[in-house]
């Protein structure tokens, strides 16, 4: 999905400020998760994904041996919708974008993209709940697309793929209420093993997922 990552978030966390004074449900003793089961929430975030292995050939499972360059970073974006029916615990689900990683160097050009859903599990730390500490885990749905061109045996090779699997995921993270409606969320992710080690596919690699945003609950 090609859009302006920095627009999108822009665009999210304007949207999140202009709805706080918006209620659905009345939050009486300000703990931040309302008196009724129907806790439903939205939210958004931006930040930096980093590939785990710094190293090309984990990074592309391929010989690269020419390579001189690997960015194992870039932006990435997410959107989610939560249901918080307990006060130490939710389910959420959304859309992640962990961005581009690239190989570079002699004959070597290719790119890595990874995106696609998650769902988790959050538990609220218990006493710290009206801080928003959490715990998260559960499944990264996603999608892999691999171009460019390597160097191997001497030959220039063409490398195009796409692959979709699951992944486990894992983090942690606080939301900070800074209105009545409207939490400021910090967290760190975790995904593992994505993509796969046979050659000239991506590699499996571990990511992980920095990011800052906001969250609008009803």
């Amino acid at each position: 999905i090609m859009i302006s990552r920095t627009g999108f978030a822009v665009t999210v966390l304007t949207a999140l400020a202009a709805t706080t004074q918006l209620s659905w449900a009345q939050d009486e003793d300000g703990d931040g998760d309302g008196d009724s089961i129907w806790n439903f929430y939205v939210g958004g975030g931006y930040g930096v994904s980093k590939i785990d292995d710094t190293a090309c050939d984990a990074l592309l499972g391929v010989n690269t041996s020419t390579q001189q360059n690997c960015d194992d970073k870039d932006e990435g974006y997410k959107i989610y919708a939560g249901w918080r029916p307990l006060k130490n615990f939710a389910f959420e689900g959304g859309y992640l974008d962990l961005g581009e990683s690239a190989a570079k160097g002699g004959q070597t050009n290719i790119d890595n993209q990874v995106d696609g859903w998650i769902a988790s599990a959050l538990v609220f730390i218990p006493g710290l709940e009206r801080y928003g500490v959490f715990i998260k885990g559960g499944a990264y749905w996603y999608d892999q697309k691999v171009s460019g061109v390597v160097s191997f045996n001497g030959q220039r090779v063409a490398v195009s793929s796409k692959r979709s699997d699951p992944a486990g995921t894992f983090g942690a993270g606080v939301r900070l209420p800074i209105g009545k409606n409207l939490q400021l969320g910090v967290e760190w992710e975790r995904f593992l093993d994505v993509g796969d080690d046979d050659n000239f596919s991506a590699g499996e690699s571990d990511y992980n997922f920095y990011s800052v945003g906001g969250v609008f609950t009803f």
